[in-house]
């Protein structure tokens, strides 16, 4: 289950930012870093099998319900740094057909809808 930190606003700032970054990801933490860091290696793929392990199906848990969620194969790395870095990949609810981001940072997931 991922479990979002903050959910954006369509509207806000913040959610206007990941639509950015998502407009301009680079790619995976292999073609982003040159020689990436064995801790950012097991990171992006902790990251990537969260999303993929069921077939791309995901529970997640925001606002204190559970939703579902279809990953769209497209996490990419949108920030990074020698110490850190972050992703963004999108999603679709199963039920509902509504589109979100979601944001991942060393220590918070967050979530906007697309």
């Amino acid at each position: 289950m991922v479990k979002i930190t903050q959910f954006f606003k369509v509207t806000s700032q913040a959610a206007q930012a990941m639509h950015s970054d998502y407009e301009h990801k680079h790619g995976t933490v292999f073609s982003r870093y040159e020689r990436p860091s064995q801790a950012k290696i097991t990171s992006w793929c902790d990251i990537v099998d969260k999303y993929t392990v069921n077939g791309g199906y995901i529970e997640v848990m925001f606002r204190g319900q559970l939703h579902h969620w279809q990953y769209n194969y497209d996490v990419a790395v949108v920030g990074a740094s020698s110490h850190f870095y972050s992703t963004i990949a999108s999603f679709e609810d199963v039920d509902t057909g509504i589109k979100y981001l979601v944001k991942e940072t060393h220590a918070n997931t967050y979530a906007c809808q697309l």
